[in-house]
């Protein structure tokens, strides 16, 4: 297998009212955006800042990912706080709230994942991942068996369970690591936790046909 990296950060400095200035909705309906379509500066997560409790409302974001696909997700308005999408976010098309929730603003934190690495179900599991950062970046590397392209128990993508590898050493770490899998997960990333900087993983699966 031809190695394969992907990167994650630098991030621009997170702003919590970049996608929404601060608004108070009288009804359900969308949240005016600071523009009609919100490029973010990489993709990374949106953030909804509650200053009253909102945990009986739902936020559904809308915009698009890594390659331009339209995605979306629901949040659940938290009391008196933030909450975060799950879903990385290229730009923010639209936020719809289904109630007269207080008063809100939505922006972003310092948190985003990598794109995902497709890892070859049918070659040998073993897989060599070097996993390097710059600046204070904090990373952990993540893994998954769901799968949304699956023809038969497809996964949504806001839905996907991205669990920490079983390396301790390359979870929520700012140093350099070498790792490996002995296994194959379906997908692997990259998720940027916070600090400036950027992390990258490179992944080299054994027993791949590169075409």
């Amino acid at each position: 297998m031809q190695p394969i990296t992907v990167t994650v950060g630098p991030l621009a400095t997170a702003s919590d009212n970049s996608i929404a200035a601060a608004q108070d909705p009288a009804a359900a309906g969308d949240l005016t955006l600071t523009s009609t379509v919100v490029t973010l500066d990489t993709p990374r997560r949106v953030i909804i800042t509650s200053a009253s409790d909102d945990s009986a409302f739902t936020f559904t974001v809308y915009g698009t990912g890594f390659s331009d696909q339209v995605i979306s997700e629901q949040i659940t308005g938290a009391n008196i706080g933030i909450a975060s999408s799950v879903l990385d976010y290229k730009t923010v098309t639209r936020v719809y709230v289904n109630g007269n929730c207080g008063s809100v603003k939505v922006g972003t934190n310092g948190i985003a994942g990598s794109r995902w690495v497709r890892l070859d179900s049918w070659a040998n599991a073993e897989t060599a991942i070097q996993c390097n950062r710059t600046g204070t970046a904090d990373y952990t590397h993540q893994l998954t068996m769901d799968d949304p392209n699956d023809p038969f128990s497809p996964v949504s993508v806001a839905d996907v369970s991205w669990l920490d590898t079983s390396d301790s050493a390359a979870v929520t770490t700012n140093i350099d690591v070498f790792t490996s899998f002995s296994f194959t997960p379906t997908f692997a990333r990259l998720l940027l936790n916070s600090g400036t900087g950027s992390a990258s993983a490179t992944f080299a699966q054994f027993n791949v046909s590169n075409k």
